[in-house]
């Protein structure tokens, strides 16, 4: 009779349960690039100057398409300063720094699939012997699925 006690608490000692595994498939989130960053023209010896993500055809503006209602985060450069560079010179550069987004990450994919995003930033102050001529760079936009 001992021996019957001793399986009854065997028994009773452990439990189990069945969970089930999920995911969802998405469409690929994907980005493209409508206009860039214009910071028009400035004399040497010019101050800073900011484009906000909402003054128009200044700021760059980009096409996310993806699953229609999911928010997407949107990663822009962070604490580092891009440089457009004069003609592909290493010594002529004029820093970008300051991005900013509209809108905001966390923003949801529209009911078409899109949503446009604009980014501003800031240009840094232009020297007095800065070289005339054109400046470019490049910078880059990442979105993913939050």
């Amino acid at each position: 009779m001992l021996l019957g006690f001793q399986e009854a608490a065997q028994g009773q000692s452990s439990s189990s349960a069945s969970a089930m595994a999920k995911m969802t498939v998405v469409a690929p989130v994907q980005i493209r690039v409508v206009n860039d960053l214009d910071f028009g023209l400035a004399g040497q010896d010019s101050g800073a100057v900011s484009v906000s993500p909402t003054s128009g055809s200044k700021a760059a503006k980009f096409v996310v398409e993806g699953e229609a209602g999911r928010a997407v985060s949107i990663v822009l450069p962070q604490n580092d300063t891009v440089y457009m560079k004069h003609q592909g010179s290493e010594d002529e550069v004029i820093g970008i720094n300051g991005f900013i987004s509209y809108p905001q990450s966390g923003s949801p994919i529209g009911s078409n699939g899109k949503v446009e995003i604009a980014v501003g930033a800031t240009r840094s102050a232009i020297k007095n012997n800065q070289a005339t001529g054109n400046y470019t760079g490049e910078f880059t936009v990442t979105v993913t699925y939050q």
